[in-house]
């Protein structure tokens, strides 16, 4: 994460700093390592499988991040994409943020988005990996992790 770019916006809301960009600084860092030692993910820049299919759950303090980077960082067109989405967001089960098959907040993705990742061959569209591949799913573990997500 460039922390350098938030500096102005740190100073700004104190916030920032303790409750987001910290405790993702820390998670990045140690989900980084933990995949350095499992070895390569599928997952990748435009895969956007886990994006459309599965609810994901968000702390308060990643939904203050998100209204903030979605209302003070984000640039039209984009902008206004997400603010569609979101407004149509009941129709669909894809996530209000996905525009073009990338994550628009992926600065401040919530910490599942940042944790979770496939091993082997990327996901096959509208694939369930929980049902298809549970062996491939990189789970966290209290070693490496500041969350354990699923059991």
């Amino acid at each position: 994460m460039e922390r350098e770019i938030y500096k102005g916006d740190e100073e700004r809301y104190p916030w920032l700093t303790i409750l987001l960009l910290d405790t993702y600084e820390i998670s990045d860092s140690l989900t980084d390592n933990h995949i350095k030692r499992i070895g390569p993910v599928a997952c990748q820049k435009g895969c956007s499988n886990c994006c459309k299919n599965l609810m994901v759950p968000i702390t308060e303090p990643e939904l203050v991040g998100i209204s903030w980077y979605t209302s003070e960082k984000l640039k039209d067109p984009v902008r206004s994409r997400v603010k569609d989405r979101i407004l149509n967001h009941e129709n669909t089960t894809e996530c209000p943020f996905l525009v073009d098959d990338v994550c628009s907040i992926h600065a401040v993705r919530p910490l599942i988005c940042r944790q979770f990742y496939i091993r082997g061959e990327p996901c096959a569209t509208g694939e369930d990996v929980l049902v298809t591949r549970p062996q491939d799913i990189v789970l966290p573990n209290r070693a490496c992790s500041i969350i354990q997500f699923l059991p």
